[in-house]
């Protein structure tokens, strides 16, 4: 029986010190919230003691102060009873005095600023203080004072001579706009590149514009015929764009083409093509053209000396015999066939271009708005 009862026995003293243990263990859960209260007040307690030490000091503090203040109450209204006693209107006025100079003492300091700020502008960086270095400044203002009126003087004399230019000027531009005045009432749908052109060499070889034509000065198409004005025009545009030269001044013009380098304003080279006019030997005075030549759907400027070139330049080149309406030829004859594709085409592109043989008919040329 005592083997049976051991293993009880030993179970029962390991209960037995589990449980000292827990109760033990309890029994200090039990103590830690007083524990900690005292801790808190361990620690705490310093704090607050030297927190009422403050707190005291600071009161005291107050009440010296508030004693200090009706103390000075006091003073201040011990003095005020002894001004209005004494019954000083002067000691009344003196709160604006000392406004009145510290205004001015405000004012004299600003003038002071800006007089060294033109010491400084004039080159001299010393600060004034004495008068020592007021009459040192002084004796360097001087020749820089001269100095200056002289800059002025030239100034003044600039700007008299700039004042003559602008007037110079202005009169140029008035010339300049009634230059463009007159060359918007010019009769003429030329490219201006080409005018331009026409007109610089002119200035350079000192000869008249009505002297040296474009073709299509000297032609338009007749108003009656304005439906073939698309297709004459894509005819003769090479041949209208060319310049007509007078034998006269053909050697003159050509050398001039050949030594100079034509250009637009935008410094692009242009093409110029210019054409030698001479008289003609066994050619009529007064050529009789087919009546469905397309020479005669053309108007000529009358009594040019150079249209009698003209003619037979077209009729060797040009006379073309065209009927019908553009685009409706009844015929299949080659030069027929060749008008009826002409006149498609002109029909297709109707562009500015169309233009050019007008303008000689009345209509001014328009330039657009300065």
């Amino acid at each position: 029986q005592y083997e049976l009862l051991a293993p009880i026995a030993e179970t029962g003293a390991d209960y037995r010190s589990r449980a000292g243990q827990l109760a033990e263990l309890q029994r200090l859960i039990d103590a830690t919230d007083t524990f900690f209260r005292q801790k808190t007040l361990d620690l705490l307690s310093p704090h607050c003691d030297r927190r009422k030490s403050e707190l005291a000091a600071v009161r005291q503090k107050k009440e010296r102060l508030k004693s200090e203040s009706d103390a000075a109450e006091e003073e201040i209204r011990h003095l005020k009873n002894e001004i209005d006693q004494a019954g000083g209107e002067r000691l009344r006025q003196i709160p604006q005095l000392i406004k009145f100079h510290e205004s001015q003492a405000d004012t004299k300091r600003e003038a002071n600023h800006r007089y060294h700020e033109a010491l400084h502008a004039a080159g001299i960086l010393e600060t004034i203080g004495d008068l020592t270095v007021f009459a040192t400044a002084r004796e360097r203002i001087g020749p820089l004072q001269n100095r200056l009126t002289t800059q002025i003087h030239e100034c003044g004399k600039q700007r008299d001579l700039l004042v003559g230019s602008r007037a110079d000027v202005s009169r140029r531009l008035r010339d300049d706009e009634a230059e463009y005045q007159a060359i918007s009432q010019r009769r003429s749908n030329l490219p201006e590149a080409l005018a331009k052109l026409r007109r610089q060499l002119c200035e350079d070889l000192r000869l008249a514009e009505r002297d040296l034509p474009f073709v299509a000065e000297l032609i338009a198409v007749n108003p009656k015929e304005r439906e073939w004005e698309s297709s004459i025009e894509m005819v003769l545009r090479g041949f209208a764009l060319s310049l007509l030269i007078p034998l006269r001044h053909y050697p003159q013009v050509s050398d001039y083409v050949d030594r100079t380098r034509l250009v637009d304003s935008g410094g692009r080279g242009q093409k110029l093509v210019y054409l030698r006019v001479g008289e003609r030997k066994n050619a009529a005075a007064n050529p009789i053209w087919h009546p469905h030549s397309l020479l005669r759907k053309l108007d000529f400027l009358s009594k040019h000396p150079l249209i009698p070139w003209v003619k037979w330049e077209l009729e060797d080149r040009f006379d073309w015999r065209i009927s019908g309406s553009p685009g409706t030829c009844p015929d299949s004859t080659p030069a027929r066939q060749m008008a009826r594709r002409t006149a498609r085409k002109g029909r297709s592109r109707t562009s500015e271009r169309s233009s050019l043989f007008r303008a000689r008919l009345g209509q001014p040329r328009k330039v657009p708005p300065a």
